[in-house]
This record gives C-alpha cells, sequence and structure tokens, in this order.
C-alpha cells in the first residue's frame, strides 16, 4: 500500500512543478519585445509598397484619393512596425505631396524640396504638406542624407532608422 501512496506524491510533484514551469514560460514570453530584424522589415515594405502602388494604378482614382491611400497605409505601418524607430514615408508626386513619419529624440531629420534645409522638429508622428520646386527630394537622419527622385506618377518611398542587436541600421527605399 505505501508504493502506491509514493507513486501518487511522485505525481502531484511532477505535475505541480510543470504547471509552474509553465506559468513561467508564458510570463516570460509576454516580457518579451517585439524587434524586427532590419532585413526582414526591407523586404516586407518593398513589397507592401509594390502592392498599393499596384492597387492604385489598377483602381479609377484622381491624386487627393491616392494621396489619401499613400497616407493611411504610411500610417498604419508607423502603427504595426513600432513607434520606437525613426521612419519617414515620402508620398506624392514631382509638384506636391507629404512627409508622414515618427521622429524620436535621438536624431536629427531634416528635407530639403529645394527651398533650403529644413528641421524635422516635431516629436512622435508628424504629417508634413510639401511642394517641391526640384526633382528630388534629400532626407538627412543625422550626417547621412538620402535621395528620393519624384517621378510624374505617384511616388511611395521609405526611410527607417532603427536599432537592431545595439547596431543602428538604416533602410530607405
Amino acid at each position: 500500500m505505501k508504493n502506491k501512496r509514493g507513486q501518487f506524491y511522485l505525481i502531484a510533484v511532477i505535475l505541480l512543478i510543470t504547471i509552474f514551469i509553465g506559468l513561467i514560460t508564458v510570463e516570460n514570453h509576454a516580457k518579451t519585445e517585439k524587434n524586427i530584424v532590419p532585413d526582414t522589415l526591407d523586404k516586407e515594405l518593398s513589397l507592401e509598397k509594390m502592392n498599393v502602388l499596384d492597387y492604385l494604378a489598377n483602381i479609377d482614382s484622381n491624386d487627393a484619393n491616392s494621396e489619401l491611400i499613400l497616407t493611411n497605409f504610411s500610417k498604419t505601418y508607423i502603427d504595426k512596425i513600432g513607434k520606437n524607430k525613426n521612419i519617414l514615408f515620402i508620398i506624392g508626386k514631382s509638384d506636391s505631396g507629404r512627409i508622414v513619419g515618427n521622429s524620436l529624440n535621438d536624431s536629427k531629420l531634416n528635407y530639403n524640396i529645394g527651398t533650403g534645409i529644413v528641421p524635422i522638429n516635431e516629436l512622435g508622428e508628424f504629417d508634413i504638406p510639401i511642394s517641391p520646386s526640384i526633382p528630388n527630394i534629400n532626407i538627412s537622419v543625422d550626417e547621412y542624407t538620402y535621395t528620393f527622385n519624384l517621378e510624374t506618377g505617384q511616388n511611395l518611398y521609405y526611410l527607417i532608422k532603427h536599432e537592431y542587436n545595439n547596431e543602428v541600421h538604416i533602410i530607405h527605399g
């Protein structure tokens, strides 16, 4: 009779340990921060960019509606990938558009649309209407400048400064 009683306690202890380890694992998993690998983010954004531009090419849409769709896409994507990154989307045509993004305290952001260098001083989300006087927009993140060519049709470009594994990555396209 004593053997069966010992087996019961052994099974009860194993069951309690399993439940305890399961709870610790769930708690640790819940605390992990979602960190997106820069290469994955770049590939995903390139694909999504192609899809949204294809969508705009296949619907009968005026410029204002197209700009609204691209602006909403940009804001949704900022929410999706996290507001812990400097993110800029350049939207529009060669004569008008917007810079939609999210700015953090740790970076110096500027743009030049032919009227001189303009700092982006807003922290958090921003939406800046632009009227370029040159065919290129220059965006500076800290000391690096990136040039985006504005074609006659709708344009959608992105520039993201992202820290991953204690390294700073800047992806653009």
